[in-house]
């Protein structure tokens, strides 16, 4: 269930929210569920408020049965600020530990709600450094090796990582459960890993077209922008290109025949036209033909 508060942003309601509340109420944990929501919200609150320092828009909140996903634009910052985003929900999270830890110790009677909320900030906290899709760390590992090895190739990595990593802490979670009988805990954390892939793996798929678009916003505001140079055969489908281009880059494409001399020059923004017009599997050497 969606509902729109404001024109630029949207509240998804997921209708298992209303079959959690009760079976938590029913096992008795009422306290504990309404205090991992407040964890949950302050780190959404931190992704939102630095997205809006650094001029991005929340466009869509979701609230889940486990906690709240802001959607949150990436038009305007570069590399930096979108890391700078993903770092701000783990970061006020263990902040929170950090702070009410001294506060717990020095100023306040021990409880045990106090000590689950504590503990419930470093695990969320370090829960989303993951280096999985769509986690803060799968996020902040991606805006790093984008510029290293293309987006394609992260994503690769990143599969591979996630795949290591699920199946490691579900190891680890069945030696668990056999051990302590009852504690399923990491058994679940593997499974949600598996889960979280999924998406991330269409995620990555999609990103390059959409900053292809954006890059032309970003670059019309800026008047200033890096740019790469790209070579390529005639030969070439003019569908590869997209595999092959940065995330943060504006391209100028040079294709050559098969003596290596040059036969044309195009702009990125160029060659999203031809595609868009003509069809994406053509050659360069039937695009370059058809612009005669």
């Amino acid at each position: 269930m969606r509902i729109e508060i404001r024109k630029s942003i949207s509240i998804e309601l997921d209708m298992l929210f209303f079959i959690t509340l009760p079976v938590i109420f029913a096992a008795g944990y009422t306290a504990q569920y309404v205090l991992t929501f407040f964890a949950a919200f302050i780190h959404e609150a931190a992704h939102m408020a630095t997205a809006r320092v650094l001029g991005e828009k929340t466009t869509l909140l979701r609230i889940l049965p486990v906690g709240l996903n802001a959607e949150i634009e990436d038009r305007v910052c570069n590399k930096y600020g979108r890391i700078a985003i993903y770092c701000s929900g783990p970061a006020i999270n263990m902040v929170m530990a950090v702070v009410l830890t001294i506060v717990n110790t020095y100023y306040l009677y021990s409880s045990d709600n106090m000590r689950f909320f504590i503990l419930m900030n470093v695990y969320l906290g370090a829960f989303n450094l993951l280096p999985v899709l769509p986690l803060d760390g799968g996020k902040i590992l991606r805006e790093i090796l984008w510029d290293r090895v293309g987006i394609y190739t992260t994503g690769a990595l990143l599969r591979r990582i996630s795949t290591l990593l699920a199946l490691l802490i579900v190891i680890v979670g069945v030696i668990q459960l056999y051990a302590t009988t009852y504690n399923f805990s990491l058994l679940i954390i593997g499974l949600y890993v598996f889960f979280a892939m999924k998406p991330g793996e269409g995620e990555v798929g999609l990103l390059n077209v959409k900053n292809v678009v954006y890059r032309r916003s970003r670059l019309m505001k800026k008047g200033i922008y890096p740019a790469r140079d790209l070579v390529v055969m005639k030969w070439v489908h003019m569908s590869e290109l997209i595999k092959n281009l940065d995330f943060d880059r504006f391209h100028i494409v040079h294709v050559l025949d098969e003596d290596l001399r040059l036969l044309k020059t195009f702009t990125e923004q160029e060659l999203i036209d031809g595609m868009l017009k003509n069809e994406v599997d053509i050659t360069f050497e039937e695009f370059i033909r058809l612009q005669k």
